[in-house]
């Protein structure tokens, strides 16, 4: 995928498919492209989640293991998808339709075949951030995610459609945002196909007006940084999950919306202030490029940064 690599185990570790060498596949999906799964990827990468959409090739027989958590979503016609253990001769075979799911833990290979192109859109999160959300939302030591394959989960599908549209949008919402929809679709997993017995942990307060300080603080100190959900919860003291709750009850708004508010409001002061370029102003309250200050500007304002600066003229 634009950025999934492939590594191959040794020749000593290749089994034969229907005549053919199987191959073993290890697919980092935050690195780069396995050419031999995928004809035609988008990519993006921020953090510990990744998003991707893209058209896979025929596979006849392929052992794949993932290194992050992936859920993937089928985008358009029906095909007919093959798997099975890889300690089973026993193949399963199921009709995916389109906006079906399925759910791949992290490091355990599968044997897989297909014969279509199919399109799909995934995410896929890495191990670590998995661990983090679960121990703090619902204190669980470890998850308990199963592969699943043909899930009708409609949370899931809509889910997708945020997905695409960040992808559309080249990452416009920062990692802050891709955590955010990362934290949630792990918490709804767990829910729904994890842990059935277990209990939501409950946080009904806001942030409290010291607590919202420091942070507010740390993020007009560090607006040309790429700052992070992790960074902001370090700083109020508190989980991750608990943050984005209690962050969104004191401000109204998720922490990735107030963060781009303050870098459109700084950039807005530096417009009025000083003679420095739009693109040096991007960069400097923490956008990747002029183009993404210019669209997250005209979405507050309803002027472009160089309509705003033309009419203080």
């Amino acid at each position: 995928m634009s950025n999934l690599i492939e590594k191959l185990t040794s020749s000593t570790g290749r089994a034969f498919f229907h005549g053919h060498v199987m191959r073993r596949l290890f697919v980092d999906i935050a690195a780069q492209p396995a050419v031999e799964l995928v004809s035609r990827v988008d990519h993006l990468s921020l953090g510990s989640t990744t998003l991707v959409r893209s058209q896979l090739k025929p596979n006849a027989g392929t052992t794949i293991s993932t290194a992050q958590l992936a859920v993937v979503v089928h985008d358009n016609a029906p095909y007919d998808l093959e798997w099975r253990y890889v300690d089973s001769e026993t193949w399963c075979q199921q009709r995916i339709e389109p906006g079906q799911c399925h759910v791949h833990p992290a490091n355990t290979p599968h044997v897989w075949s297909w014969s279509a192109a199919p399109e799909v859109t995934l995410m896929a999160i890495d191990e670590q951030f998995v661990r983090q959300t679960l121990a703090e939302a619902f204190d669980a030591a470890e998850h308990m995610f199963a592969l699943q394959i043909g899930l009708q989960d409609r949370v899931v599908e809509q889910m997708a459609h945020l997905w695409r549209d960040e992808l559309n949008r080249g990452g416009l919402g920062g990692r802050v945002y891709l955590a955010s929809l990362a934290a949630a679709l792990i918490v709804h997993l767990y829910r729904r196909y994890g842990g059935r017995n277990q209990d939501l942990r409950r946080y009904v307060g806001s942030l409290g007006d010291n607590r919202f300080r420091r942070i507010n603080d740390f993020i007009l100190e560090n607006l040309d940084q790429d700052i992070s959900l992790a960074d902001l919860a370090k700083v109020a003291g508190i989980s991750l999950h608990h943050f984005s709750v209690a962050f969104k009850k004191s401000t109204g708004v998720p922490p990735h919306r107030y963060l781009i508010g303050r870098r459109v409001h700084r950039a807005k002061e530096l417009l009025l202030h000083s003679d420095q370029s739009i693109a040096d102003i991007a960069y400097a309250v923490g956008f990747s490029s002029q183009s993404q200050l210019t669209t997250h500007f005209r979405k507050l304002t309803g002027k472009t940064p160089a309509q705003f600066r033309r009419n203080l003229l």
